[in-house]
């Protein structure tokens, strides 16, 4: 059990700022080296991004790539960018921190509701596949394809495996490293595109209520497959949000997860009201895909010359230790807290 001083809870007070999270990072750094998304399409997979809430907040406009053919979820269909604000422009948001010049895509997969009464998630599920297939087509062959690298934001996941089909179904999500979408997600990185997935919220000792109070291996899906980068949380302190999803993972796929920790719990986007925290590992995973974008928009890491694979193990190697655990990894935050500044000077950038 941790202890109460060694995490931040759930509804903790924020930590610090967006701009301190950019100081963390070593912004001015990157951006010296020109590396701020450029040419990077940016893939915020969730509930819907609210294009106008962000040129308000942020104060400047917003390039958004608008062709690639909707996952449009009847019966909310929504064009790319005007979506009801909620998690997913919360997080568009966080991934611009670090890459304030990447071009945003919207695919709003989360609003899809249950396909098949014995699955909660089916429709999750099965929109997410959707997901990755047009942006695999795209990428080849369509409005993706000029791109220097696509990037993919996965803020999302499953909380209970009560969630899912029964043990045995064939169409069983969780534990089952022959999902179709875990195909995908492999198919994805072998044309490097890189996925970014948040661990979930269900650690020791403040899961969220959603997690019915399970916390071991409830990193699970396609969060708990190596073809990913799988993202805890922690505050600009560098103590372990009590929430973030510990490994291993859960049985059936690849255990060593997460893979890092990224900073969360911080006055951001303030969407859902003056003075409160942008949190959990949706926060922590988009502001990691905004760190992947920004090295991504370098020519010295196209996916021509550093595969995905090897992106995510420089990313590991590189990362910043968060106790005297890190090094290797462990459990709670995986090798370490996302160092992007360091990561760039290891691929010679």
């Amino acid at each position: 059990m941790v202890e109460k001083k060694d995490f931040v809870s759930a509804h903790s007070a924020p930590v610090g700022t967006g701009s301190q999270v950019e100081e963390r990072i070593q912004k001015a750094r990157l951006l010296e080296k020109g590396l701020d998304g450029e040419g990077v399409a940016l893939v915020i997979a969730d509930t819907g991004i609210d294009l106008d809430f962000l040129r308000h907040k942020l104060g400047r406009e917003i390039p958004m790539e608008t062709r690639l053919d909707g996952i449009l979820v009847e019966p909310y269909l929504c064009a790319p960018g005007r979506w009801p604000r909620g998690h997913g422009t919360a997080c568009a948001f966080d991934a611009l921190i670090a890459a304030p010049r990447a071009t945003l895509v919207d695919l709003p997969i989360l609003r899809a509701p249950a396909t098949h009464p014995l699955s909660l998630f089916s429709g999750t599920v099965e929109t997410a596949c959707s997901a990755f297939r047009a942006v695999l087509s795209s990428r080849k062959q369509g409005a993706l394809k000029d791109f220097k690298a696509v990037v993919v934001s996965n803020s999302w996941g499953m909380y209970h495996p009560s969630w899912d089909f029964p043990e045995g179904h064939p169409d069983r999500y969780c534990d089952n490293p022959d999902h179709p979408l875990h195909r995908l997600a492999a198919e994805l990185s072998d044309v490097g595109i890189d996925l970014v997935f948040a661990a979930r919220n269900c650690g020791v000792p403040s899961p969220f209520e959603k997690c019915q109070a399970r916390t071991e291996g409830s990193i699970m899906g396609t969060a708990a497959s190596r073809d990913v980068l799988t993202v805890a949380a922690c505050d600009l302190n560098l103590v372990r949000a009590g929430y973030s999803s510990e490994g291993p993972s859960i049985a059936g796929m690849y255990s060593r997860k997460p893979d890092v920790a990224s900073f969360s719990h911080l006055l951001g986007s303030e969407l859902f009201g003056p003075g409160i925290a942008d949190r959990g590992t949706s926060t922590a995973c988009s502001l990691a895909a905004g760190c992947v974008a920004a090295l991504r928009s370098s020519e010295l890491c196209s996916p021509k010359t550093v595969p995905t694979p090897t992106l995510f193990e420089v990313i590991r190697k590189s990362a910043h230790p968060i106790s005297e655990k890190n090094g290797d990894w462990n459990p709670q935050t995986g090798f370490g807290v996302l160092d992007p500044a360091a990561a760039a000077a290891a691929l010679g950038i």
